[in-house]
C-alpha cells in the first residue's frame, strides 16, 4: 500500500477564543480578528480556548481586573475587590494540559486580565496602570518558557507575524514540570 507522505498535518495554536469571533466576553461580544483567519488558520490547526468561562465564569459576567495587593498581583471582580479568581485562573494551565502540551504556540488577547501578555491595567494603590500580564497568560509562560507566543495586535507588524509564524512552526511541544 502506498502512504502519501505529502501532506504534513499541521501545527495546533492556542488562540484566545474571543478572537476567533466567540462571544465569550464579559460584556457578551467577541473580537473577531481577521488578520488570524488570513495568516494563521490555513498554515496552523486552532483550539480555542477562554479562561474565564473555563473556571466558570459565565456571559455576561461582572470585569475582572489585576491589582496589586501585598507585593503581589491578584486578579478580582472589579466592582467589589472580594473575589479573587488568581489561583482558579492559574490552575487551567493543569486542567487543560492535555492539549497544552501539544500546541506550537498561542495568540493571547492583549490588555486581557486573564490572557494579556502585556498592557494590562493593573490597579496600585489609587493608580491604574497598563502594565500587567494577565493570569493565564503569565502561568503558561512560565510553564512554557519556550512557546512562542503573541498578542493578537502584534499580527499587523508583518515582521513580527511572521517571526512568530516560523518559531511556532520551529517548536516542538514539551511536557511541562508541574
Amino acid at each position: 500500500m502506498h502512504q502519501d507522505y505529502s501532506q504534513k498535518p499541521r501545527p495546533l495554536i492556542g488562540i484566545s477564543s474571543c478572537l476567533m469571533g466567540q462571544k465569550v466576553r464579559y460584556d457578551g461580544e467577541h473580537q473577531y480578528q481577521p488578520l488570524i483567519h488570513q495568516y494563521l488558520t490555513t498554515t496552523f490547526n486552532v483550539m480555542t480556548f477562554c479562561p474565564e468561562m473555563a473556571i466558570g465564569l459565565g456571559v455576561p459576567r461582572p470585569k475582572i481586573q489585576l491589582v496589586e495587593r501585598n507585593r503581589q498581583i491578584i486578579c478580582l471582580d472589579q466592582a467589589t475587590e472580594t473575589l479573587d479568581y488568581t489561583q482558579k485562573l492559574a490552575a487551567c494551565c493543569d486542567s487543560q494540559s492535555s492539549w497544552l502540551e501539544q500546541i506550537c504556540g498561542y495568540v493571547f488577547k492583549t490588555k486581557s486580565p486573564s490572557c494579556g501578555v502585556s498592557k494590562v491595567k493593573t490597579r496600585r494603590g489609587n493608580a491604574l496602570v497598563a502594565d500587567g500580564q494577565g493570569i493565564f497568560a503569565t502561568e503558561l509562560m512560565r510553564r512554557y518558557p519556550e512557546l512562542p507566543v503573541i498578542e493578537e495586535d502584534q499580527l499587523a507588524d508583518k515582521h513580527v507575524r511572521e517571526n512568530f509564524i516560523q518559531a511556532a512552526i520551529s517548536y516542538r511541544p514539551q511536557i511541562s514540570p508541574r
